[in-house]
């Protein structure tokens, strides 16, 4: 057998025929393709966007909706203003200027004013969307934003005052003893039927143990109420 000696000095002292015909020996040889890793910046931006996505989907599906309504009414005042700017590109000054006009008299389309509560709402959507956009503003706590709190605060108190707005709750008086008997007369309360019987259970315990919820009605057990003496009314 044939020899071939390597001039190289290696280890083994020889090689063989077919290893002539061996890309890997070719200086000139070049991979048809290759990857190039990624720099840090590249990486660190990929990693951000996949935690931006990663809250965005947990993010609740009304709160979602809530924030978009309420930057749609601020994007629709924007524009009456001719200002066309994002949100996170308008400069402090400019947007606590902004934030005063917009709650001083932003209304709805059809002329009426929002509640109160409607106007912090827009604070908070509006608080909520510069977060998402990696925006360090703080219209809550940020010394550049307090003209605009203190014009919020004036105006929810001007809609109190002047087109009583508040969502208050409407009062509520309570039954009187001919009336309670009304009910029972005709047949809303009693124990002829299973549903009548039902509701005056719950009307019962409502009025004698101030339950308001039904969750407390349902989770009442058998001996949490106890039959009693009263010792002033001899009952």
């Amino acid at each position: 057998m044939e020899e071939f000696y390597d001039d190289s000095g290696s280890e083994s002292g020889c090689y063989y025929p077919e290893d002539l015909n061996d890309d890997s020996n070719n200086e000139n040889y070049a991979p048809s393709s290759f990857s190039v890793p990624l720099n840090n910046r590249q990486r660190n931006l990929t990693d951000m966007a996949e935690i931006d996505s990663f809250i965005e989907q947990q993010r609740p599906e009304n709160t979602t909706k809530k924030t978009t309504y309420d930057l749609n009414i601020w994007q629709r005042f924007c524009l009456s203003r001719n200002e066309g700017r994002k949100l996170n590109e308008i400069p402090s000054n400019e947007l606590n200027l902004l934030l005063c006009k917009f709650f001083m008299t932003i209304t709805k389309k059809d002329g009426s004013v929002y509640e109160p509560s409607s106007l912090t709402s827009f604070q908070r959507s509006i608080q909520r969307h510069l977060n998402f956009s990696n925006s360090t503003l703080n219209i809550f706590k940020d010394v550049e934003f307090a003209k605009s709190r203190d014009v919020l605060l004036a105006r929810k108190r001007q809609l109190v005052e002047t087109h009583a707005k508040g969502n208050r709750p409407q009062a509520c008086r309570a039954l009187t003893e001919e009336e309670e008997e009304l009910l029972f007369d005709k047949g809303l309360f009693g124990d002829h039927e299973p549903e009548t019987l039902q509701r005056t259970v719950w009307w019962t315990l409502s009025l004698h143990f101030g339950f308001r919820a039904r969750d407390e009605s349902r989770k009442l057990k058998w001996g949490d109420v106890e039959l009693g003496f009263d010792q002033e009314s001899g009952q």
